[in-house]
């Protein structure tokens, strides 16, 4: 992982206090699975009270055409941050909660079985075919 993006994880962190939790693949870096990971790209999930914190950070953008996640996500945008050559992308997941995660290097990440269980739920809930297929990679990955 390059130092630009620790050093940008870190920001995001502190700018909100320490209320977000680092998903998808940085959460994985640093769970130890994704050995090299060095996307500009982060998953992050907030709760309601820090939408306009986490939107000073760039300029906020809709998603079009996203994935309905069911009641366990009650908004999703991206948060463009940074000059072009230098942008990063925050895709952030709003919830009611802020659960399912350990500390790392003073991060809250979240493990891998709150990934497994997360999406299991929205697979319940939802029954889309893609989910179950991501159960089952994240469950190969994490030797569950």
């Amino acid at each position: 992982m390059s130092l630009e993006m620790q050093n940008f994880i870190k920001e995001v962190n502190n700018h909100l206090s320490g209320n977000v939790i680092i998903l998808g693949g940085w959460s994985k870096f640093y769970n130890g699975y994704n050995l090299h990971y060095d996307k500009n790209w982060v998953d992050v999930s907030i709760t309601p009270e820090s939408v306009d914190l986490i939107s000073k950070l760039g300029k906020p953008l809709e998603i079009n055409g996203g994935h309905v996640w069911g009641k366990n996500i009650i908004n999703q945008f991206v948060v463009m941050c940074g000059e072009r050559k230098k942008r990063k992308y925050l895709d952030v997941f709003v919830s009611n909660k802020l659960k399912g995660y350990k500390e790392i290097n003073n991060l809250k990440i979240l493990t891998p079985q709150a990934n497994i269980k997360w999406h299991q739920e929205a697979y319940d809930m939802l029954q889309y075919e893609w989910l179950s297929e991501k159960i089952s990679n994240l469950k190969n990955l994490y030797n569950i």
